[in-house]
């Protein structure tokens, strides 16, 4: 059905978008006016679409240090909280095939995945160097 402005509903509602919570409740990332509209994806400038939103600059400093990395590693390997959450995480994937393929992505310092390994001796998968 036309609008007032001649046009059908839905090319009325694509040339202005609808202000929805979500975009009312968000500030603009930097660098935006406004936040964008959501369909599917946080519309770009350019079209395509992002699955979030970021607020981080792009020259946003790092705080993490060769020092912080070693603790990370070594306290995380032997400390029992972190021993429990790998041992609960190994508990909850449940019954594998007998050959299962195992890729694991961002998997930190890789103590999940060697854990994971030793449940799983027949699997195959890339591997840290042991």
């Amino acid at each position: 059905m036309p609008s007032r402005s001649g046009q059908a509903d839905g090319a009325a509602a694509e040339a202005q978008p609808s202000a929805t919570i979500a975009t009312l409740a968000l500030r603009a990332p930097d660098g935006r006016d406004a936040v964008p509209a959501f369909d599917g994806g946080w519309r770009r400038e350019d079209g395509g679409r992002d699955a979030f939103l970021s607020y981080v600059q792009v020259d946003h400093p790092v705080n993490w240090s060769e020092q912080l990395e070693q603790l990370h590693e070594e306290s995380s390997r032997s400390h029992f909280i972190d021993v429990w959450t790998r041992a609960a995480m190994l508990s909850r994937i449940g019954r594998l095939p007998a050959r299962p393929v195992i890729l694991d992505l961002g998997c930190s310092t890789g103590y999940l995945l060697e854990d994971l390994r030793r449940a799983q001796p027949r699997s195959s998968g890339v591997w840290p160097a042991t």
